[in-house]
């Protein structure tokens, strides 16, 4: 069995304890992630991330049926076993993705009625600011120790 990813669930782990702050805006946050949606819902069950009294985050699947949709492709978040081959992995407007078919992303949309548009998106250790953890790490001695 695939397990979740763990640089996901950590973003997703912080996410969450962010959202419950969200109702109170204009901002409603939602996940997309390549795996069937009874996974998903499991895993939101097993982390936490649907408890009453809390602010589900909403997991939607990319997956339809046993296919793929080409979110991750069309984001630069995925890539096929043809470009991981030819080291063809475009990841984070020009940089080489050498490290698996997936690569961590955010990206932020806006919607004006019936349209939505791609306004932002962080890749790689551009996620760090998005990070409560990463903040906290780098303002301690020692910091990140990476």
């Amino acid at each position: 069995s695939e397990q979740a990813c763990s640089l996901c669930c950590f973003f997703l782990d912080q996410l969450h304890g962010s959202a419950i702050h969200l109702p109170h805006s204009r901002v409603k946050l939602a996940v997309i992630a390549d795996a069937p949606a009874s996974k998903l819902k499991a895993l939101g069950d097993q982390k936490g991330w649907h408890r009453e009294k809390c602010v589900p985050l909403t997991l939607y699947s990319t997956r339809v049926g046993d296919k793929n949709s080409t979110f991750g492709e069309d984001y630069r978040v995925s890539f096929s076993a043809d470009q991981m081959a030819a080291e063809q992995c475009v990841y984070n407007y020009n940089r080489q993705w050498k490290y698996g078919p997936k690569a961590p992303g955010i990206s932020v949309f806006r919607r004006r009625g019936n349209e939505v548009f791609h306004t932002y998106s962080l890749y790689s250790a551009g996620l760090a600011e998005v990070s409560g953890l990463h903040a906290l790490l780098d303002i301690i001695p020692g910091g990140r120790d990476e």
